[in-house]
């Protein structure tokens, strides 16, 4: 080995790890293997009763993907192999399996998904199981494996399952050994820097050829002195993990599975290596695992108490922050502590977020305010543009709250435990002037099953490597508890994390995106009235809104909510979705009931107000007119051009607000990324879009409103789209109902506000984050998507345009033009992705003066518009606050104490006071934070806000 090949590696190093290989593992027979496949999971206890057949190596066992089997393995038990520990069971299945022991507990994971260094392991990947009696029967080997086919690829959903190989092998553990030295020092060598390593090299020669004559024992002598001895005085805190997403190229069934698999593996590792910590993340996969796997939930349960499993993530899942909403995100912070809480008896303070594609503005806020001050990430290191400057900081948000950031320099979340990732590392991380250590999160993800024994073999020979940075084995807290020592030292970072990446996650699976939207104010809603019925004695629904809340949690994953997911993940979650949705609507008019009575009043509920009243009836408006280019209504007057654009747009005082265009729909080529589902070609605005045309119009008008509905062609897609002032109204709203068949193509709703401003205000979650529209510097290029909630606003102080939505995310507001994302149509990894019927709403808010606390009651209306229903009575909001720019959010029952909460934001980014006027009897009232807890005394008729503040008060009844 004389020569580096480009990669740093020898170019005969896989040949001679290869030799290495057939010494240390020497097949002894091969069993024989039956399948029984079938299209979903079969339950254990049924496995018997299924039709089985003989599979041999090479046959197609798995047609589709997401194919389940179980497997059984038969064959002779060789003379003393269950007293041999080194005597093993090899199965290479072509998928991922569950092997179970004969008494019906899981006993070892497999799986064919490897990274490119556990494909360089003795082993191959995790295909060895131990063999035990546990496996034995009458005798002879006899076990079952319950199989799962998710595609040939790593991560894709392609091909067949095909059967490779069942064998009972034996591993020389002195050969064991001297591989993972040879490949150690062969990382080492690839790390050094050109020209160094000689003395490396030749020893590693001397080594191998030592071995091959049959001393593997003295080949490790002649390595020691290169493999040990003296580690640089920078220390990686490696933590092993295996981050899996509950949905992704699979279903959320097979996440079930992968967790099963996955965790089992990891007791097995705990149990075998005496230094390993495992790190987990996301309660929801604990959660199943307690109620479906009580065996592996026991073991888990031991392994958390002796500190070997450490329960990362402070959230229920790790959900994407750019889309769910400010409350969801409160909840997911809420639910995820008090598993790890009940479940454990463990408190924790890191928020465990390596995968989600951009974090907002107001996410420090929310995160301290549920008792959590640090954050994990890699993601920024995605960045296409510009590099992000620091891996470990201080992030402040928009309301000035603080939170201690790492980003793991190895810049993956799966590192493979090599020396030369170990280095790399090392040579990344900007702030080693500052700090002498980082962290180092390694394993193999998404059902991969994490670290397995070669991860753990390598990090074991990187306790004293010399050349690279020292590893010890550690939890994420112990890294985080260092880091807090070096907090004042480290850099700064305020606003948003904002992603170089993935911006067409903010358009991509528009119904689930609208179903998300709809489901959590539906959410807000009904704890709202259940509350204000509560206080009237109805029995409060928290079972029910515990199971809402979670599953609609459950979908805000960072590859669902996102639209990267595989089109059945949401032919499961959009049905489940409009059931959700359905039963709350049930449960808001039962309380309505209760509160208002039987009878058939027109009544209505406004959930901006919490109250119910009679419904105004408007008076008839002369002001109302409509003609082929004209339509008014005593506020705005539009006029259209022939094609359904609106040319014109003014107020009553006869102010200008459209530079020439808006609402112009257009119809842009959405080049095919790597990454179909999630980006958009950054410079897809250069090339000129197909602006579509009414190809006919009709007019509406009665009392209340004037109406034009557009229609409109392209290709196979169609779409109506009605153009609505109702009588008084200051905004123009527009709804939209498409029948989208496209290919590669992306429909944006483009305007051209007569409002020239340097910067754009976006509703974020409880505040606004202010982004540039400028389009020179190498930042503002990059940021050519922005995502907003409910509104965009471009204001000069006289005057200001906003646009507002009520299911849409992706925006461009660059330079004068304002871009709303309407709809996508990507191939991968879903073909069908938002092909078909969409329904949507979008609304125009011309207004003077800056941005005000109007844009952000508008939007309101528009996602919470009123509910009309009949009754006897009507009755007065439970509450009111004195200062319009705080918004009282929403109202609930307290979680454990006898009491009611009041959720309250400062909405306008100012210092401010307000009091508030509660109309029920209690008997004290605190401050609390996000999860009802450290209580603070307060007064409610002087409450002090800082910008963008968030309130708990949480009222203890009498």
């Amino acid at each position: 080995m004389k020569d580096k090949t480009k990669n740093g590696l020898p170019p005969s190093a896989r040949q001679r790890l290869a030799a290495l290989r057939s010494k240390t593992v020497t097949p002894l027979m091969d069993l024989t293997a039956f399948v029984a496949p079938s299209r979903e999971p079969v339950p254990y206890v049924e496995r018997e009763g299924l039709t089985y057949r003989r599979v041999r190596p090479g046959e197609v066992w798995a047609k589709h993907v997401y194919d389940c089997g179980w497997f059984r393995f038969t064959g002779d038990l060789p003379e003393g192999a269950v007293e041999d520990e080194n005597v093993r069971l090899d199965l290479r299945i072509g998928a991922e399996g569950l092997v179970y022991a004969n008494d019906g507990t899981p006993f070892e994971m497999i799986s064919a998904k490897n990274i490119p260094a556990e494909a360089l392991s003795a082993e191959q990947g995790k295909t060895n199981v131990a063999l035990t009696e546990a496996l034995v029967k009458d005798g002879k080997i006899d076990f079952f494996v319950d199989a799962g086919f998710n595609g040939t690829l790593f991560s894709g959903p392609f091909g067949v399952g095909v059967y490779r190989s069942a064998k009972v092998v034996r591993v020389d553990p002195a050969f064991y050994a001297f591989y993972y030295d040879v490949l150690t020092g062969l990382s080492l060598y690839a790390a050094l820097p050109k020209g160094e390593g000689a003395a490396l090299l030749k020893a590693l020669d001397r080594a191998f050829a030592q071995a091959m004559k049959g001393d593997p024992d003295g080949a490790r002598e002649t390595l020691r002195p290169h493999l040990t001895g003296g580690p640089t005085d920078f220390t990686l805190y490696a933590v092993g993990h295996s981050h899996l997403d509950l949905a992704w190229l699979w279903p959320v069934r097979e996440t079930k599975r992968k967790s099963a698999r996955t965790f089992t593996k990891q007791l097995n590792l705990i149990e075998k290596y005496p230094d390993y910590i495992y790190g987990a993340s996301q309660p929801w996969q604990f959660e199943y695992l307690r109620d479906n796997e009580p065996a592996i939930w026991e073991r888990i349960q031991a392994a958390v108490e002796a500190g070997r499993i450490e329960p990362q993530g402070a959230m229920y899942v790790e959900a994407d922050t750019n889309l769910s909403g400010g409350e969801a995100l409160a909840r997911q912070l809420f639910y995820g502590r008090r598993f790890w809480r009940e479940a454990f008896g463990k408190e924790t303070d890191l928020c465990w977020l390596p995968d989600v594609f951009g974090y907002n503005g107001n996410f420090p806020q929310l995160l301290r305010r549920s008792g959590v001050d640090r954050f994990f990430t890699i993601k920024l290191s995605w960045n296409e543009h510009n590099r992000f400057p620091y891996r470990s900081f201080n992030w402040q948000g928009i309301d000035g709250s603080e939170v201690l950031v790492h980003m793991a320099p190895d810049e993956t979340y799966n590192s493979d435990a090599l020396p030369v990732s170990a280095v790399h590392a090392y040579e990344n991380y900007p702030e080693k002037d500052v700090s002498s250590e980082a962290l180092y999160v390694y394993g193999v993800g998404d059902g991969g099953g994490g670290p397995g024994e070669s991860f753990l073999e390598l990090l074991e020979r990187q306790k004293e490597l010399p050349g690279a940075p020292k590893v010890v084995f550690s939890d994420a807290k112990t890294y985080f508890d260092k880091l807090e020592t070096y907090r004042d030292r480290l850099p700064g970072y305020k606003g948003e994390l904002y992603l170089e990446k993935h911006q067409g996650t903010y358009t991509t699976q528009g119904r689930s995106k609208r179903l998300n939207r709809k489901t959590e104010y539906a959410l807000e809603d009904v704890e709202t009235l259940s509350a204000v019925a509560f206080l009237k004695g109805r029995p409060y629904p928290q079972e029910k809104l515990d199971r809402w809340w979670k599953e609609a949690l459950l979908y805000q994953f960072h590859d669902i909510i996102p639209g990267s997911s595989v089109g059945r993940v949401y032919k499961e979650s959009v049905p489940r979705y409009e059931a959700i949705l359905k039963e709350i609507e049930e449960e808001k008019r039962s309380a309505l009931s209760y509160l208002c009575g039987e009878g058939d009043a027109p009544l209505v509920y406004d959930p901006l107000s919490f109250s119910v009243s009679s419904p105004a009836v408007p008076a008839p408006d002369d002001a109302l007119y409509i003609d082929d280019d004209f339509m008014k209504n005593g506020k705005l007057t539009a006029r259209f051009l022939p094609g359904g654009e609106i040319l014109s747009l003014r107020d009553e005082k006869g102010t200008e607000f459209s530079a020439g265009f808006l609402n112009r729909l257009t119809v842009f080529f959405d080049k095919p990324l790597f990454f179909n589902a999630w980006d958009i070609d950054w410079k897809y605005h250069d090339k000129k879009g197909e602006t579509l045309k009414a190809y006919k119009h009709e007019l509406h008008s009665d009392e209340k409103s004037v109406t034009r509905v557009n229609y409109y062609r392209h290709g196979k897609t169609t779409l109506r789209q009605e153009l609505t002032l109702a009588a008084g109204a200051d905004c123009l709203v527009i709804r939209t109902e498409a029948d989208w068949h496209e290919t590669f193509r992306m429909l944006r709703a483009e305007f051209l506000p007569a409002v020239q401003t340097d910067r754009v205000a976006c509703d974020i979650q409880y505040g606004t984050l202010y982004r540039s529209t400028g389009d020179k510097t190498p930042e503002e290029k990059a940021q050519f998507e922005i995502c907003a909630h409910k509104y965009v606003d471009v204001s000069d102080g006289e005057k200001g345009f906003s646009l507002l939505n009520d299911c849409k995310y992706g925006h461009r507001v660059k330079e004068g033009l304002m871009s709303l994302n309407l709809l996508r149509s990507p191939v991968f990894p879903d073909p069908h992705a938002d092909r078909g019927t969409h329904v949507f709403t979008y609304a125009l808010y011309p207004h003077e003066g800056g941005l005000t606390r109007e844009t952000l009651a508008r939007a309101y209306r528009l996602n919470k518009p009123l509910l009309p229903f009949t009754g006897e009575r009507g009755f007065e909001s439970p509450a009111a606050v004195s200062n319009p720019d705080v918004v009282l959010a929403l109202m609930k029952k307290a979680y454990v104490e006898n009491a009611v909460v009041l959720r309250l934001y400062e909405s306008q980014g100012k210092e401010t006071t307000a009091s508030l006027a509660v109309n029920f009897k209690y008997g004290s009232v605190a401050e609390t934070d996000l999860t009802e807890e450290n209580p603070r005394e307060t007064d409610i008729g002087n409450l002090s806000f800082g910008p963008f503040e968030i309130k708990t008060l949480l009222f203890r009844l009498g």
